[in-house]
């Protein structure tokens, strides 16, 4: 008696616990990045490897050359 009531008492509590729901995107919904996309550009210039950091949301440079070695 004691794990049918268990049981039913489970069943009820799983019937009335609410869904998560997902909401729905519109057909002509557009995903929009929220970060800007940034890429190192590589150089060699007498003898040394620079690289810069360049910003391509923007089309800009992000900072000076920096050498590797």
């Amino acid at each position: 008696m004691k794990k049918w009531m268990t049981s039913v008492m489970v069943a009820m509590v799983l019937a009335g616990a609410p869904m998560a729901s997902m909401p729905v995107l519109a057909n002509d919904a557009q995903v929009e990045p929220q970060a800007d996309v940034m890429e190192w550009r590589y150089k060699f210039e007498n003898g040394v490897y620079y690289k810069r950091l360049y910003n391509l949301s923007r089309q800009r440079w992000e900072g000076p050359w920096i050498p590797m070695n």
